[in-house]
């Protein structure tokens, strides 16, 4: 299967035209590494001994719960649930970007050859709002810790001290910064996975991305464009994201 891979990727005049696309865009290729950059710098802040990791996981969990309540009418319709469940686990929480952004100075070149331009500013976009998010909730930790110490003995959070918390550190244009940038996002994921040729070049770049080290982004990226791929109105669903999490930043403000 590898042979037959790279000899594709390596002769097809339509494979190559992309590749060279990518490696010729140097503002998608340079947006992409400042991004990659800012993820590494938040998740070694993240993980830093001093950090209290416990009480970031309280906020993470506490949103995680809201979010996971709120979008319940379409984690119960099958074509729904995967985009559901990708910006739940992928973008808004768990730790699995930790992985997927580790040694980006290796795999990054490899990444600018094989990846199309759109593919890369689609994966900016993700990782931006990624970025933003982790932020926000990180400040929030801050926060938490600092009002309230005693938070990870008692272990409880609701909406009324995540209010607080959040107005404490979190100014109302950021949250809806972050509102927006997941709409654009989404946006993002429908107009590249409406290009076949695109999503199955991505399917057949799993192993060859494995081999050059970044297989946990490839995935990243495939699971996000066959989750809008499926969904049978996106439009729809970007809406009511729009409309719940701009109800939801009233709430906060």
């Amino acid at each position: 299967m590898l042979p037959w891979l790279a000899k594709l990727l390596m002769k097809s005049s339509k494979l190559n035209w992309f590749a060279r696309r990518a490696e010729l865009n140097s503002s998608a290729a340079k947006s992409l590494l400042a991004t990659l950059e800012d993820n590494s710098r938040l998740n070694t802040a993240l993980f830093a001994e001093a950090w209290p990791l416990q009480e970031f996981k309280l906020i993470q969990a506490w949103q995680h719960s809201r979010m996971t309540e709120d979008y319940a009418d379409f984690t119960a319709q099958e074509d729904y649930l995967p985009a559901v469940n990708f910006f739940l686990s992928e973008l808004y929480g768990d730790f699995g970007f930790v992985d997927r952004n580790q040694d980006i100075y290796r795999v990054y070149p490899v990444m600018v050859k094989l990846l199309p331009a759109a593919m890369l500013d689609t994966l900016t976009a993700a990782l931006e709002f990624q970025a933003h998010s982790l932020e926000l909730d990180m400040q929030m930790t801050e926060s938490l810790v600092a009002l309230h110490p005693e938070i990870n003995r008692v272990g409880q959070l609701d909406l009324g001290l995540y209010i607080d918390i959040n107005r404490q550190c979190v100014a109302e244009k950021d949250r809806r910064t972050q509102v927006g940038g997941v709409v654009s996002l989404g946006k993002s994921l429908v107009k590249v996975a409406d290009h076949g040729v695109l999503l199955r070049l991505l399917k057949m770049m799993r192993m060859p991305a494995r081999a050059a080290g970044f297989g946990q982004l490839q995935a990243f990226l495939e699971q996000g464009l066959s989750a809008f791929r499926q969904m049978p109105d996106a439009d729809y669903f970007l809406h009511a994201v729009s409309q719940r999490e701009t109800t939801f930043i009233d709430k906060l403000y």
